[in-house]
């Protein structure tokens, strides 16, 4: 017993909900993602922007996925053809993969006999040709509540090889909805209302605001693809769209220049944190300093006047030459 030590700790698991999770891995994993983006000698400012990078990828990443599971199908490649495909229109493609899995198991396995009971039946499940490995499969007809000996469903959410053995043996071609937990569907995740224009805070960050409008167009594009007239009317819109949306971004570029030479200009900063002001330093200005030429013009040796050298000196300029003096 002691040798399995590590075992240990998935005799408590069984039973409840984790989603799969069995360790820390989670918290772990976000941590390692976020540390390619965020580093110990960002400043306040930069860490923000790291950090909506990061949650960006993330997002982008989330797209992909939901994309793949609404426009892709995965091949089939089970005997359970109808309870495959039925799979495949209810989970995600991710999600598909465990529960095709779990078909293929299915292959190994018989029912060996059936008992039916005042408010339950009982499938007692072995493994072909090894009868010591077997399982019992409880049906409750008043609820259609299925329960194994395993625990998979309640502890994934996904119904385990015993209860495909069970759907086979009572002819189903679908999953019974008993044994479909929202959390892995497609729609688990439901299309967000956009919010209007008053519900929105003009401090959200760039990336929310980039979120928002990809949400929105996303919906356009969508209804704007079903006909030739609709898709060209849209792809007019947008080129309009973004030649004017071009323009005052390079409007606001150059009044962004213009501040950082040293004029001021109104509006709000990103995430509230924006540059320190330019101020002169203090002590010796250097030699390259215009304050330095206003505060000490030059100075004439020979005529001790200001604005001027000995080389352009006006006196010496009328005083005749050497060879011109009379000896």
């Amino acid at each position: 017993m002691y040798s399995d030590r590590e075992r240990w700790a998935e005799a408590y698991l069984l039973g409840h909900f984790f989603a799969g999770m069995r360790s820390t891995q989670r918290c772990e994993g976000m941590n390692r993602y976020l540390n390619r983006f965020v580093t110990v000698r960002l400043r306040l400012f930069e860490f923000v922007q790291q950090y909506h990078r990061g949650l960006a990828r993330m997002r982008v990443a989330d797209a992909g996925a939901e994309t793949a599971t609404k426009h892709s199908t995965p091949v089939l490649i089970t005997q359970l053809k109808s309870l495959e495909k039925n799979g495949t229109e209810v989970y995600t493609q991710y999600i598909f993969r465990f529960f095709q899995d779990e078909i293929q198991r299915a292959s190994a396995l018989i029912v060996a006999r059936r008992v039916d009971e005042v408010e339950r039946r009982l499938y007692f499940v072995e493994m072909y040709l090894r009868r010591e490995s077997n399982w019992t499969v409880e049906y409750y007809p008043i609820d259609y509540r299925r329960n194994c000996r395993c625990l998979m469903f309640e502890s994934f959410g996904l119904p385990c090889c015993h209860m495909i053995v069970v759907m086979k043996y009572e002819h189903l071609s679908s999953i019974p909805p008993s044994l479909v937990m929202q959390r892995w569907t497609r729609s688990a995740q439901p299309q967000a209302e956009q919010p209007n224009i008053g519900e929105i805070s003009r401090s959200i960050s760039h990336t929310a605001r980039f979120g928002i409008l990809s949400s929105g167009y996303k919906l356009m594009s969508f209804y704007a693809a079903h006909a030739q007239d609709s898709f060209e009317d849209a792809r007019q819109v947008e080129h309009e769209m973004t030649s004017w949306m071009r323009k005052r971004w390079e409007m606001t570029k150059n009044k962004e220049c213009i501040a950082q030479i040293g004029e001021p200009i109104d509006g709000n900063t990103l995430f509230g944190v924006s540059d320190p002001r330019v101020v002169k330093t203090k002590g010796n200005p250097g030699k390259n300093s215009t304050a330095q030429h206003s505060r000490n013009p030059r100075k004439c040796s020979h005529c001790k006047c200001r604005g001027h050298d000995k080389r352009t000196c006006p006196k010496l300029s009328s005083m005749p030459p050497i060879d011109d003096v009379p000896i």
